[in-house]
């Protein structure tokens, strides 16, 4: 079933024959980025916008909470109707506390992509997952200490940029306001 697609996390799904031919930054911590004992924050890192072609800088320490989606975007049921769930929420959330970015993790073409997130707020910052938003994927994975999940993989940043939560599959409305609240 489509809503059911789940990520594992192996050395041969992600391209590699096994473990050992892994890049190094996927086999050990790395500085700066979403590990605690790494100073537990978020790393900067720019990419493009998808729907306007503009540079996205992720600052480690905005001073909003910041939300990270990673999911199947376009192909995957309940990353898409997580998406709605935050496209409804936005016209009740102060914007200038709140940033929303959502990442593509399964190589899906940009047009997919694109039709997935039309019709939903500009809020919702779609970025290109290039080589640095793959190893924050990875990092927020290894912090919050999974190797398989249902997609979505959503995880919320305090102010400070700390992981303070994350969620992953299909949850309600009323879960993902609870995880704001938490992170203000």
């Amino acid at each position: 079933m489509e809503d059911e697609i789940t990520e594992d996390l192996t050395a041969e799904e992600e391209g590699y024959a096994n473990e050992a031919d892994e890049p190094e930054e996927l086999q050990e911590e790395i500085p700066g980025e979403f590990y605690a004992g790494q100073n537990g924050k978020a790393q900067s890192f720019s990419t493009t916008n998808l729907r306007s072609s503009e540079t996205i800088h992720f600052m480690e320490n905005s001073g909003k909470v910041q939300i990270l989606i990673f999911g199947g975007l376009g192909s995957c049921g309940y990353t898409n109707e997580m998406l709605g769930h935050f496209d409804e929420l936005i016209s009740d959330i102060d914007l200038n506390a709140l940033n929303i970015y959502a990442f593509d993790i399964k190589n899906n073409t940009e047009e997919t992509i694109l039709s997935a997130v039309s019709g939903k707020s500009d809020a919702i910052q779609v970025g290109e997952t290039n080589s640095s938003v793959s190893s924050i994927y990875q990092s927020c994975l290894r912090n919050a200490g999974i190797s398989s999940f249902t997609m979505p993989f959503v995880v919320y940043l305090d102010t400070k940029g700390d992981i303070y939560s994350y969620s992953t599959g299909m949850t309600s409305i009323n879960d993902i306001c609870k995880r704001l609240t938490e992170g203000v």
